[in-house]
C-alpha cells in the first residue's frame, strides 16, 4: 500500500503531515524521556553521595589516619567532587528538540524523504536545506533517475560532482524530450503532430539531444561496482532516425546491454507537404535505422543471456538471484563479459508507431518496416517480451509479418492498422499467446475477412477489439456476445454499438465489468442487468467489496443538461453510486457551454463516490473552422478555472480533475487577479534589479563553492530560514546554490518545482527571480512554457473539499500541465460555513504518476492513448487507488 502523500511545503506547521505527526510524537517521547533522565539522574546522586558517606559514617577508630589513608581520602574526594561538577554540568545541558532529534535519525530522514517523494517537489525543498538532508534526499531522487537527451549535459555535471549518487541508481528512463513534444505513438493519433512543425527541434537550434554527455553518463555508470553485480534497469523512448546513436551511445558498455527493458520508437518524421528533403533522407536512411535497431536489440538478448556463468532471471517472480562469482571487477568492460552478473530479464517492452493515416496528412504515406528486422527481433524477443504495442502502416501486412513471431508469453498486445489483407497469421499469433494475455487492443480497418474471436484467453483483463469487416452486424454480434460469454471475469472493455433493436448487454455476460467505453443506452443495459444480478439471492457480496458492484469508470458522453434529472443515472441510484470515474467527451460544445450544467450533474447528491473526471470540450478555432471569419484560438484562463472548481464544490468526494481541448495552450495568467494576491506578486522591476544586484554581490562575496553548489539562485538559504523557523531548530549554516537545480529532470524542470515549493510555504523573497531563472535554465521547454511557469501558484477562493490534482492538456506540447491542490489550513478563515475551501494550485511535474514495476524497471506508459487520461485505478472494489512505484 502506497504511503499516504504529504506536503512539505504547508505555510504553518499546524498541518497535520506526516513530519508534524512525526514532530508531535518525538516532543512527548522527548519530555517523558528528559523527566526520565533527571529521576535517573537524582538517585544516582543521592546514592553516590550516600555511599560515599559511609565509610566515615562506619569508622570507630580513634588512632591517626596514617598517611596512606590520608592520601587515598582526598583521591576519593577529588573524585566525588569531579563526578559531582559532571552531573551539575550534565544536568544544565540544554536538551535536544524533538526536531533535532527527529533529523539526527538517518533512518527517519530516509523516511520523510520517501514520503516527500511521491510528488517530487517536497523531495527538492528538503534537499535545499542542508547538506546532510541534501545528501538524504539526493540519494531517493537518485533510485529512479530520468534522463532528457536535452538535459544529459546538466545532469551528467551533478554526477560528477556527486559521483556517490551513482551507487544509488537503481532504474535510468533515457528519453528524447524534443521528439516527445511534437511526436507521440498510440493507437490514437495526437493531433499536435501533423500541426506543430514550428515547434519542432530543428526550429530550436540551441536545443539538441545531447548523445556524447549520455555516453559520458552511461560510462560512469557502467563503471560503478553495484553495475557490476546488477546494473540500473533502462527504459528508452528515441527516434527511429537515432538507432545509430543509441546504438554507439551503448556500444561498449556490453552490461548495460542486459538491463534495457524496453524501446519504444518515436515517428520523427516531418509529414507536412513542404518538408520534402526531409522527407526523403527519411526514407533514404529508412532500412538502415531498422537493421541498427535490430543489432542493438539482437546485442540485448545475447547479454542477457549468454556469458552469464550460473546466472539465471527467475521470469515468474521477476526477482533475480545473486551469482557466487564475482570475476572481472578490474577488468574492462570488454573482458570477461557478464562474468559475476545476474543475468537481465531481456527487452519487455516494444512499441511503435507509424503515423495513423486516417488522421494524419494524406500526402505522406508510411513506408512498411523491412521484413528483415522482424526474424532477428523474433529470435531476441520471443522469450522475454511482455508487450508488443505497434500500428503498422497500410503496406504492413500481417500475413508478412506475423508468421515470423514465435511470441508466446505476451501479456500486452495492441494492433493498430488501416489495411486490407487477410488476416489468418493474425489469428494464430493471438492463438499463441491465449495463455497469457491480460490485455488486449485490436483497432484494424477494412480487413479481407472477419476476425473470429475464436480465442479463449484466462487471464484477460480487458480488450478492445474492433475490426470493420463487411459481414453482417448481427453475425458480429453474436460473435461478440459470444466471446463476452467466454471471459466473465474481463474487467473492462470498449463497446461500439452495433445495431438498433438488438440488446448490447443480454443478461448474464461481462458480470465483473469495471470499466466501459460506450454510450449512455449500453451503459444502462449493463447496469439493469448487473442491479438485477446483485438482487438475486445467489448473488452475495465478497468481503473486500466495500463500493456496489457494476461500472466504476466511464468513458463517452452523456448530456450534461438533463444528467441529474432525466438520465440513465438518475433512474438508476444504486449504479450512480458505484461510478468513480468519468471522462466525457464533447465535440462540439465549449467549456463556457458546458459549465452552467457541472453543479448539478457532478453533485455528490447524484454521484456521491465520483473521485475522478476528465472532461474534452470544445475549442472555437475548431468548432468554427469553416466560418468567413477565422476564430481566435479560445484560451483557458485563470478566472475560468477558477469558475470550475467553484462549479464542482458541491463533489466532495472528487479527487482529480482533468481538462482538456484539442488546441489547448498553457493557462493564462489573470493579471486583475495576480494582483490581489499581495506576497505572491511578483516586484516591479526595479526592485528585482535591486534584489538580482545583491544576490550577485552576495555571490562574490561567497568562499569556494562546494562540491553541491553552483549556478542557483539562493532557494537554498530561504529553505534553510523556512525549515529553522518551521521545526522549530537550527539548520548548520551552509550557503550551498545547489547545483542540481540545473539537472532536475522532470518534463519541465526541477529548479522551477523547487521554487514553487518554496513559494508556497510563504517565501516570497527572491522566489520571483528564481522561478524565471530556473525556468531560463530548464532550457528545453517552448516559450509557452516558460510563460506558464511564471506563475506557479494560483490561488482560488472554492475547491472541491477533496480535490488532490489538477490536469491541464497542452496538446501543441503534447504534454499534460499537472498541478496539486494546497488546501489553506482549517484553522484559518479561508474555510467558511458554507463548506468552500480556500487553496493554491502548485505546479509539479507529470512524473509523479508514472509507476516503474518491480524488477524489470520499466516506466509504464499506456500505448493506447484513450486510455492515459485518469491517474486513479478504478478497478479494485474497495475504492479507487493511486498506484505507486
Amino acid at each position: 500500500m502506497a504511503p499516504a502523500r504529504i506536503s512539505m511545503v504547508h505555510s504553518a506547521p499546524a498541518t497535520a503531515t506526516a513530519p508534524a505527526l512525526m514532530h508531535r510524537q518525538l516532543s512527548s517521547t522527548s519530555s517523558s524521556g528528559s523527566s526520565g533522565s533527571s529521576s535517573t539522574s537524582s538517585s544516582f546522586a543521592s546514592s553516590s553521595s550516600s555511599s560515599s558517606s559511609s565509610p566515615l559514617s562506619t569508622s570507630t577508630s580513634h588512632s591517626p589516619p596514617s598517611a596512606k589513608m590520608l592520601s587515598r581520602r582526598r583521591s576519593s574526594r577529588r573524585t566525588h567532587q569531579h563526578q559531582h561538577h559532571h552531573q551539575h554540568h550534565h544536568h544544565h545541558r540544554p536538551a535536544l528538540t524533538a526536531a533535532q532529534r527527529f533529523f539526527s535519525m538517518p533512518e527517519l530522514v530516509n523516511m520523510l524523504c520517501a514520503y516527500a517523494s511521491l510528488d517530487r517537489v517536497d523531495l527538492r525543498a528538503l534537499a535545499a536545506v542542508n547538506h546532510t538532508l541534501h545528501a538524504l534526499a539526493l540519494r531517493h531522487w537518485a533510485q529512479h533517475l530520468d534522463i532528457p537527451l536535452s538535459r544529459a549535459d546538466a545532469i551528467l555535471n551533478l554526477c560528477t560532482a556527486n559521483p556517490l549518487l551513482l551507487t544509488h541508481i537503481r532504474t535510468i528512463r533515457i528519453r528524447n524530450d524534443l521528439l516527445q513534444r511534437t511526436h507521440d505513438i498510440g493507437t490514437v493519433f495526437s493531433a499536435s503532430s501533423s500541426s506543430s512543425s514550428s515547434s519542432s527541434p530543428s526550429h530550436h537550434p540551441q536545443q539538441q539531444p545531447r548523445w556524447n554527455e549520455l555516453k559520458l553518463l552511461l560510462a560512469m555508470v557502467a563503471a560503478q561496482p553495484s553495475s557490476f553485480l546488477t546494473p540500473p534497469a533502462i527504459d528508452i523512448t528515441i527516434g527511429i532516425t537515432e538507432a545509430d546513436s543509441l546504438y554507439a551511445a551503448f556500444q561498449p558498455f556490453p552490461r548495460l546491454h542486459q538491463r534495457i527493458a524496453a524501446l519504444r520508437i518515436l515517428p520523427d518524421i516531418d509529414t507536412h507537404a513542404g518538408a520534402v528533403d526531409e522527407q526523403e533522407e527519411y526514407l533514404d536512411m529508412w532500412d538502415h535505422n531498422w537493421r541498427r535497431l535490430a543489432q542493438l536489440i539482437t546485442k540485448i538478448h545475447q547479454e542477457a543471456t549468454a556469458g552469464i556463468d550460473g546466472a539465471e532471471y527467475n521470469d515468474d517472480d521477476d526477482e533475480e538471484e545473486e551469482d557466487d562469482d564475482d570475476d572481472g571487477e578490474g577488468e574492462g568492460e570488454g573482458e570477461g563479459e557478464g562474468e559475476g552478473v545476474q543475468a537481465g530479464p531481456g527487452l519487455r517492452v516494444f512499441q511503435f508507431a507509424h503515423f495513423d493515416i486516417e488522421y494524419s496528412d494524406y500526402d505522406w504515406t508510411p513506408s512498411p518496416i523491412p521484413l528483415d528486422f522482424w526474424a532477428p527481433f523474433s529470435h531476441a524477443t520471443a522469450a522475454s517480451l511482455h508487450e508488443l504495442s505497434l500500428t503498422l502502416a497500410s503496406a504492413d501486412l500481417p500475413d508478412d509479418i506475423f508468421p515470423l513471431l514465435a511470441h508466446n508469453q505476451l501479456r500486452t498486445f495492441t494492433l493498430s492498422r488501416s489495411a486490407s489483407g487477410p488476416v489468418d497469421a493474425l489469428e494464430d499469433f493471438l492463438d499463441h499467446n491465449q495463455r497469457t494475455l491480460e490485455d488486449l487492443v485490436l483497432e484494424i480497418g477494412d480487413p479481407a475477412e472477419p476476425l473470429s474471436l475464436k480465442q479463449t484467453f484466462p487471464r484477460l483483463r480487458y480488450s478492445h477489439i474492433f475490426a470493420e469487416e463487411y459481414v453482417s452486424q448481427s453475425t458480429q454480434l453474436d460473435r461478440r456476445i459470444d466471446f463476452a460469454k467466454r471471459h466473465p471475469h474481463l474487467q473492462g472493455t470498449a463497446h461500439r454499438y452495433l445495431t438498433y433493436g438488438v440488446p448490447n448487454f443480454p443478461h448474464g455476460i461481462y458480470p465483473n465489468l469495471r470499466v466501459l467505453s460506450s454510450d449512455d443506452s449500453a451503459f444502462e443495459e449493463h447496469a439493469l442487468q448487473r442491479i438485477s444480478s446483485a438482487s438475486t439471492p445467489e448473488r452475495h457480496p465478497r468481503p473486500e467489496e466495500s463500493s456496489p458492484p457494476g461500472l466504476s469508470h466511464l468513458r463517452g458522453g452523456s448530456d450534461l443538461a438533463t444528467l441529474a434529472s432525466d438520465s440513465w443515472l438518475a433512474r438508476n441510484p444504486p449504479a450512480a453510486r458505484a461510478i468513480t470515474a468519468l471522462e466525457f467527451r464533447y465535440k462540439r460544445d465549449l467549456l463556457t457551454e458546458l459549465l452552467p450544467h457541472f453543479p448539478s450533474a457532478f453533485s455528490s447528491a447524484l454521484l456521491p463516490n465520483l473521485a475522478e473526471l476528465s472532461i474534452e470540450f470544445a475549442n472555437s478555432a475548431s468548432r468554427d473552422f469553416f466560418s468567413v471569419v477565422s476564430p481566435a484560438i479560445s484560451v483557458l484562463t485563470e478566472r475560468l478555472l477558477g469558475e470550475v472548481l467553484a462549479a464542482l464544490v458541491g463533489a466532495r468526494a472528487l479527487r482529480v480533475l482533468r481538462l482538456r481541448d484539442r488546441e489547448g495552450r498553457p493557462l493564462l495568467r489573470d493579471e486583475t487577479r495576480a494582483a490581489r494576491r499581495g506576497n505572491h506578486q511578483a516586484p516591479p522591476p526595479q526592485q528585482q534589479q535591486q534584489q538580482q544586484q545583491q544576490q550577485q554581490q552576495q555571490q562574490q562575496q561567497q568562499q569556494a563553492p562546494s562540491p553541491y553548489s553552483g549556478g542557483g539562485s539562493g532557494n537554498g538559504r530561504v529553505a534553510h530560514d523556512y525549515f529553522s523557523r518551521h521545526f522549530d531548530f537550527e539548520i548548520e549554516d551552509d550557503d550551498d546554490e545547489h547545483q542540481y537545480e540545473e539537472a532536475f529532470d522532470d518534463e519541465n524542470g526541477d529548479g522551477v518545482w523547487l521554487a514553487s515549493a518554496l513559494a508556497c510555504a510563504g517565501l516570497s523573497s527572491s522566489v520571483s527571480s528564481s522561478a524565471a531563472d530556473a525556468a531560463d535554465a530548464a532550457g528545453d521547454r517552448g516559450q509557452e512554457d516558460a510563460d506558464a511557469d511564471e506563475f506557479l501558484l494560483l490561488d482560488f477562493d472554492s475547491f472541491p473539499p477533496s480535490l488532490e490534482y489538477v490536469g491541464w492538456d497542452v496538446p501543441a506540447q503534447n504534454t499534460t500541465h499537472w498541478y496539486r491542490v494546497v488546501h489553506a489550513l482549517p484553522s484559518s478563515s479561508a474555510s467558511s460555513s458554507s463548506g468552500t475551501h480556500k487553496g493554491k494550485l502548485q505546479r509539479i511535474p507529470e512524473r509523479f504518476r508514472t509507476r516503474i514495476t518491480a524488477g524489470d524497471g520499466v516506466w509504464e506508459r499506456t500505448f493506447d492513448s484513450m486510455r492515459r487520461p485518469t491517474v486513479l485505478d478504478h478497478v479494485p472494489r474497495a475504492g479507487p487507488v493511486l498506484r505507486r512505484s
